[in-house]
């Protein structure tokens, strides 16, 4: 137990730390390999969206087994750990180019402070700073511009809703008691529909002017008289013939 009844960290022996790291080295590796055969396949083929997913759906993949070995509670923590160079020369090193695959193929004084550095640059960490201000800035004077248009929204919504409720509320009945129905308006519709009161459709009107019914105080249907006339004026046919007659 450490001071104060914490427990102390786990800091785990050279040989636990030698195998963790091989370990994260060979998954990073794979995640690795995977990326650059994706990006050779973006300058050399026509890819398509579904190679596209499937390339980073294995990356993901790779990438949280790199992540599960580091959270892993066998792996001590290597955050608490120094790095530093035990020589510093200008002569070329192999040993140090073929670990960084030829990336860095001398180590020496000029170069260590970039590749060891644990804090950015200063000028960059004052470019960044001032950007950042810039950009919260920017974001809170947008944001209060984006809040007074909502709430203008908001109160023009809620007016809208007060006015509906007043009308609604305007034609209640004064007693306070909601009606759905009308007993007069239920009568009405059910002689309508029982014995047909208060209906004049013009298929009534030219039913009654078939049947030839008079209604009243109106003439009765011109087409019927035409008819009757009609029957009236044709002579009926004749019976003998006139070659008899002869």
């Amino acid at each position: 137990m450490a001071a104060g009844g914490q427990p102390q960290e786990h800091v785990g022996t050279d040989a636990e730390v030698a195998t963790a790291v091989t370990a994260i080295l060979t998954k990073v590796q794979g995640a690795k390999s995977t990326l650059s055969s994706f990006i050779g396949k973006m300058e050399i083929e026509q890819l398509t969206w579904p190679s596209v997913l499937e390339s980073f759906a294995a990356l993901s993949g790779q990438m949280s087994t790199v992540m599960k070995q580091l959270a892993n509670e066998k792996t001590p923590p290597l955050h608490n750990r120094l790095f530093l160079p035990l020589q510093v020369s200008s002569d070329r090193d192999a040993e140090l180019e073929k670990t960084t695959e030829g990336r860095v193929p001398i180590l020496h004084h000029e170069i260590v402070p970039h590749y060891l550095r644990t804090k950015l640059d200063l000028d960059l960490e004052a470019k960044l700073r001032e950007q950042a201000d810039d950009g919260n800035a920017r974001e809170s004077a947008a944001m209060t511009k984006e809040i007074s248009r909502f709430n203008e929204i908001l109160i023009a919504a809620l007016e809208r809703v007060k006015e509906a409720k007043d009308e609604q509320e305007d034609q209640k009945p004064k007693s306070g008691v909601f009606q759905p129905t009308s007993t007069e308006e239920t009568r009405k519709l059910t002689a309508m529909y029982l014995g047909g009161v208060g209906l004049a459709t013009p298929v009534t009107q030219r039913k009654a002017a078939l049947l030839g019914i008079k209604q009243v105080g109106k003439a009765p249907p011109a087409a019927s008289v035409a008819r009757v006339d009609h029957r009236q004026s044709v002579a009926p046919y004749p019976t003998t013939s006139p070659l008899k007659n002869r």
